[in-house]
């Protein structure tokens, strides 16, 4: 284990800990956040083609403030090794901070391996709902991350300026699988979760996104590039979207699955939007939902299902 402060970062002085924290990732592959605040400004950048694991005592327990414009947990290149994240709030003290959690990986075709674990973690603006002071431009962005587990994350991000909460994303040529999310709430994104690419296997439980969705966004919006051969298993189940527009877009997928999911749209008139929207979808089953709003609409298109 190697501790920040053992090369000189200080909990809780209001000091800038950059170059002590900078030193610390150097030396290894974990790096541990005692309970305190630390301070960190720019990109936290990863080694290359290493595993890494950050981690502190608990959301609020350990803390890193980071200043921008750009800023976060920066691993571009950590290809075949894994990276793991928990026990810590990430906080933007900066207007338009960044990504949070930014990682690109080698994996894809199916490949069995794990590679990013986001858990136990708290992303947020320098206030508890987002709306003034620093904020992120989005939250977690996992690129060819197959088999990838997010739970127990919070995301709030700031109406109408944070991109998505969560991007799970893989290029057209090659197959990226399976993502878990549990456990997670979203509060005041654009669109709290997107994918896109070639992606398949994607689950989603026990959720709450709650005031995501502008005009022109789904508060989920979950896409393949997949048209001809559409990705299979999209599964949504057990939880809450309160959104602004629009709720859900699922387009070009098969075997999709939405069940004990609650749509409430809050949105004035002028903002009337789909609950649910299947494009390109086959093999879809919707069971046991419910669709609140004034005035309720409820829309399914698809090309097939």
């Amino acid at each position: 284990m190697i501790s920040v402060r053992d090369f000189g970062a200080t909990a809780s002085d209001g000091t800038d800990d950059t170059a002590a924290i900078n030193k610390a990732i150097a030396t290894g592959h974990s790096l541990y956040f005692p309970p305190g605040r630390y301070h960190y400004t720019g990109r936290m950048t990863l080694p290359a083609s290493r595993a890494f694991r950050i981690y502190g005592d608990g959301p609020g327990v350990s803390s890193i403030l980071f200043t921008g414009p750009n800023a976060g947990i920066y691993a571009p290149s950590i290809n075949d090794n894994t990276l793991n994240i928990d026990g810590l709030t990430l906080t933007a003290l900066t207007a338009a901070a960044g990504t949070a959690i930014s990682a690109t990986f080698n994996r894809g075709d199916f490949a069995k391996i794990r590679t990013a674990t986001i858990q136990n973690v708290e992303i947020r603006g320098s206030n508890r709902t987002g709306n003034s002071g620093g904020y992120w431009t989005n939250g977690i962005y996992l690129y060819k991350a197959p088999n990838s587990v997010i739970d127990k994350v919070v995301i709030e991000g700031n109406v109408d300026i944070t991109e998505t909460g969560i991007q799970w994303r893989s290029p057209d040529a090659t197959a990226t699988t399976g993502i878990f999310l549990t456990s997670t709430e979203i509060k005041f994104c654009k669109s709290a979760v997107v994918t896109s690419g070639w992606v398949e296997g994607f689950y989603m439980s026990g959720f709450e996104v709650v005031l995501c969705g502008s005009a022109g966004h789904a508060a989920l919006n979950l896409q393949s590039s997949r048209a001809a051969s559409p990705s299979p298993v999209f599964t949504l189940i057990n939880g809450h979207l309160d959104f602004f527009a629009d709720g859900v877009w699922m387009v070009n997928l098969s075997a999709v699955k939405v069940c004990h999911v609650d749509f409430h749209h809050t949105s004035p008139l002028a903002l009337d939007g789909t609950h649910l929207l299947l494009n390109n979808c086959i093999g879809a089953i919707v069971a046991d939902c419910s669709f609140t709003a004034k005035p309720t609409r409820l829309t399914t298109r698809t090309a097939h299902s």
